[in-house]
């Protein structure tokens, strides 16, 4: 996405807050700010607006505390990120609701970390996506992905425990 938006014209970089809904344009001198506004919000998809001053001036307050925004060439890393804490909070939940114990759930972290980072690797590859409901609509899938990595690590899990497993993973990000 921060790649169609860098090619809007006028634009001479453009940022996402680390929670992917804030962008910011950086324009050249003498750029054509509403023109480039324009084609952001239509390239962002039918939610996007511009944000009002105060708005704005809130979003950006801490940037310079400290508060990443994250250009183009920033954009895997910020996956890697987004697929270690998905991963830390998978593994212990999925754990739980399955029955499992703590080194069950270490596991389950390490086969999601895997599968998660194979996955934001490709859709990073293709491009991106326009929004995060990608995400949702390839849980399925990813789960499976991950449930089965799992299952390869605690060898010793019954046919039972490796189905509540599948189970629990689908059911983190089920829509």
């Amino acid at each position: 996405m921060l790649a169609r938006l860098d090619a809007i014209p006028g634009v001479r970089e453009s940022r996402a807050d680390a929670s992917g809904r804030h962008f910011l344009l950086e324009l050249r001198p003498g750029a054509d700010r509403a023109a480039a506004v324009e084609a952001a919000c239509a390239a962002l998809g039918a939610r996007a607006r511009p944000l009002e001053p105060a708005e704005a001036a809130a979003q950006l307050e801490a940037r310079g505390r400290g508060d990443p925004w994250y250009a183009g060439a920033d954009t895997l890393a910020l996956c890697y990120l987004e697929a270690r804490v998905l991963a830390a909070n998978a593994g212990p939940a999925a754990a739980r609701a399955a029955g499992l114990d703590t080194a069950a759930g270490d596991a389950i972290c390490e086969a999601a970390r895997a599968v998660l980072f194979q996955v934001m690797e490709r859709v990073h590859g293709e491009g991106g996506r326009s929004s995060s409901g990608w995400f949702y609509e390839e849980w399925p899938a990813i789960a499976e992905a991950i449930s089965g990595r799992a299952t390869r690590l605690l060898p010793a899990l019954t046919d039972d425990d490796a189905t509540r497993l599948r189970r629990a993973v689908a059911a983190l990000h089920a829509r």
